[in-house]
């Protein structure tokens, strides 16, 4: 045929995450969230068919035989292999079809169900995908993994198990793809993997330190197929560090779907769980009215709702940790960046107060077997004046100091975050540069002359249309827009106008003095000066990068924008940082490529069935990468190297696996015996070292000896 019509054909896999059907994952012996295949929704397309094999009786307990095949149940005996279609026609995504011009088959087999065939192991999870990564957590559990697991314990720990190795093998690869945990879209679906393996980590009762060891050991299995994993450990090592996953709130407990794993299980050892999965159910349904009085100190509430340390409903208390429901309550509720009051009841310390699913005022408290607290008791409430104080004059300033810094600064900063207590004011917010003494001072300054001129605060309730017409700053737009009815608005003269729920002084001079102690830059700075060194690594190495360099561009134009743009600043960072360490893999694989053909050129073309070189100082994966493309270009010939390097001898024997005229490992053997070396393999690829380098004479002649030209 004339090459310009050759049809031509394309072999294409990719990796794919999916998650709707996480909740069988573990539950059965095949269904996992990461696999490669090829999701069509039009294209091409054709008649199908599908291969199944049979794994025989043993997996077939209760003798159902091809029923089992035929009512499509559940089973370990007849597995679906291979899936082939036909590829025919062309769909354009509305069911019309038109005859393709290339027909080709379209070949989709499971990597892990071949593996669990071929292996002859009970499920894919003891294939050796996963199989020593669950040792490992054994290793640092005090339970051990069942492939036949019988009682309901034993069920449980095995899903465990499987979830773990699963989802850590797909949060891997969604990490070093650029996903990070987020509360949307792909973010989410690696913060609901990750999640669960913590779950998990948790009912195994795990050791703290079995998570970067079983990353690794992931990462190791996987560096055949996919060698660029190594490049994201420690990024990958961060992602999943500890301190940060379990950040659980007592005031919003946890996601449904996280409640709905652990629904109805029997989960003996994890009681924390139980106990968040209790308070949230607790606070969820609670429908009661509670007041929060913003300008009492002190009240005679009446108690609405007693909860035992378990969010379980009491009429009454004993000795130990409670949770009170108050008709009313003086104590503010840690919200808003504010901190909790503190203060007593009925001469009791409390220890937190935190707002309840539907906005009631929950307060922690510990009671002595002295102390008891009944439903609809009427209980005395007292604030700490000096702390609520402190803390006000705080929240106040913090206003004062957003207004300050778009008057003295850049009229575009705006407020990333804050934490007001009685010790201290935190305001955190983004800016390009790092702010001058003198700004600092200009910015005291003023804020000492509005505190200074005792200008008068008032509250105002109206809509969110009202509040951003008379110019309120609203930081979190779209939670107001949900909450129905007048919003709160907190005025300080013509000075800040705010939408908050915090507390605040009635005249600025309350405040009395304001200081700025600490200035810390975090975020972009860091990641300036980290984008800089990427430039210079570049450099030194002599890299180009289009895309890095248009990366940078979309940064810039960040910057400049002087909108608030951490958010937006911190995405385009980890995007860039992704393409330069991309720039850097490719590079040093490019690198290879070359160093591999330089290697391959040594040899002498004309020499018939044996080829032997002796090379210097090598790496060890550019001599591997060379000889795997010489014996797949050269079917009939074997290839050996010496590798001398300052400490050592190493030497490779290798040929094609379909040829049997050179016996690599009996070679290897003899140069072992000849320079007192290590080493071994197989028939047809081996190899050995020794750190006798007065040996090399020795080694040649050996070679030479068994020369088959």
């Amino acid at each position: 045929k004339d090459s310009t019509a050759a049809e031509i054909r394309i072999t294409n896999s990719q990796k794919c995450l999916r998650t709707t059907d996480i909740a069988n994952v573990g539950v059965t012996s095949r269904h996992h969230t990461l696999f490669e295949m090829l999701d069509l929704g039009s294209g091409p397309c054709g008649p199908c068919t599908e291969i199944y094999y049979d794994r025989g009786e043993e997996y077939d307990p209760e003798k159902i035989g091809f029923e089992l095949f035929k009512k499509d149940i559940e089973n370990n005996r007849f597995i679906e292999v291979w899936n082939i279609v036909f590829s025919e026609y062309n769909n354009d995504g509305s069911n019309n079809y038109s005859k393709l011009a290339r027909k080709n088959i379209d070949t989709g087999a499971g990597l892990e169900r071949l593996a669990c065939i071929s292996q002859n192991v009970p499920t894919n999870f003891e294939t050796d995908l996963f199989i020593e990564t669950i040792k490992i957590i054994e290793s640092k559990s005090k339970y051990k993994y069942s492939s036949f697991p019988k009682s309901r314990q034993e069920i449980l720990r095995t899903q465990a198990f499987r979830i773990i190795v699963d989802h850590l093998r797909a949060a891997i690869f969604a990490i070093a793809d650029g996903v990070n945990p987020s509360g949307k879209d792909r973010g989410y679906i690696l913060k609901k993997l990750i999640r669960r393996i913590f779950t998990s980590f948790a009912f195994l009762e795990t050791q703290e330190n079995v998570l970067d060891e079983i990353i690794k050991s992931q990462i190791k299995v996987l560096k055949s197929g996919y060698s660029y994993l190594y490049s994201f450990q420690n990024k990958i090592l961060k992602t999943f560090d500890t301190k940060e996953l379990f950040n659980l709130v007592e005031t919003y407990g946890l996601p449904k779907e996280f409640i709905d794993d652990f629904r109805n299980s029997d989960f003996d050892k994890f009681q924390f769980l139980a106990k968040l999965t209790q308070q949230n159910d607790a606070l969820l349904n609670l429908k009661l009215n509670s007041v929060f009085l913003y300008d009492q100190s002190s009240t005679l509430s009446k108690v609405i709702r007693i909860f035992d340390e378990n969010f379980q409903d009491v009429s009454k208390t004993s000795k130990g940790f409670y949770f009170l429901v108050l008709d009313k309550t003086p104590f503010y509720a840690t919200s808003g960046g504010q901190i909790h009051d503190s203060g007593k009841i009925n001469g009791q310390k409390i220890l937190d107060v935190f707002k309840a699913s539907n906005g009631q005022h929950v307060h922690k408290i510990e009671l002595d077997d002295k102390i008891e607290i009944k439903i609809e008791q009427l209980v005395d409430c007292q604030i700490d004046v000096k702390s609520r104080y402190k803390v006000t004059a705080a929240h106040s300033a913090e206003h004062l100091l957003h207004e300050a810094l778009k008057s003295v600064v850049d009229k575009n900063i705006k407020q990333e975050g804050a934490f007001k207590s009685s010790e201290k004011l935190t305001f955190d917010f983004y800016h390009y540069e790092k702010l001058t003494s003198e700004q600092i001072f200009n910015l005291e300054s003023h804020i000492t002359n509005v505190i200074n001129s005792k200008i008068d605060s008032e509250v105002l309730f109206v809509t969110l249309e009202e509040a951003i017409e008379m110019g309120a700053i609203a930081l979190f737009e779209e939670k107001y827009k949900k909450i129905e009815g007048n919003l709160r608005v907190v005025k300080i003269g013509g000075v800040s106008t705010e939408l908050c729920g915090g507390t605040h002084v009635k005249n600025t001079q309350e405040i009395e003095k304001f200081m700025i102690v600490k200035l810390e830059s975090k975020g972009s700075e860091t990641g300036t000066n980290k984008i800089q060194e990427c430039v210079a690594n570049l450099k030194i190495k002599e890299i180009r990068s289009q895309k890095f360099q248009d990366q940078l561009l979309v940064i810039s134009n960040i910057l400049k924008s002087g909108q608030n743009v951490l958010r937006e600043f911190e995405a385009a960072l980890k995007v860039a940082f992704d393409i330069y360490q991309r720039a850097i893999i490719e590079n040093e694989n490019s690198k290879i490529l070359v160093e591999v053909e330089k290697l391959k050129n040594l040899f002498n073309k004309d020499q018939q069935y044996q080829e032997f070189i002796i090379t210097n100082n090598l790496d060890t994966k550019i001599i591997h990468k060379a000889l795997g493309e010489l014996v797949n270009e050269n079917e009939l010939k074997a290839f050996i190297i010496i590798n001398i390097g300052v400490n050592d001898i190493k030497y490779f024997a290798v040929q094609n696996q379909n040829t049997k005229t050179f016996d690599c490992q009996s070679l290897i053997k003899a140069l072992n015996e000849a320079s007192n070396g290590k080493g071994g393999g197989k028939f047809n690829f081996a190899q050995g070292g020794t750190s006798n380098l007065d040996s090399v004479e020795k080694l040649v002649t050996i070679i030479n000896e068994r020369n088959l030209n």
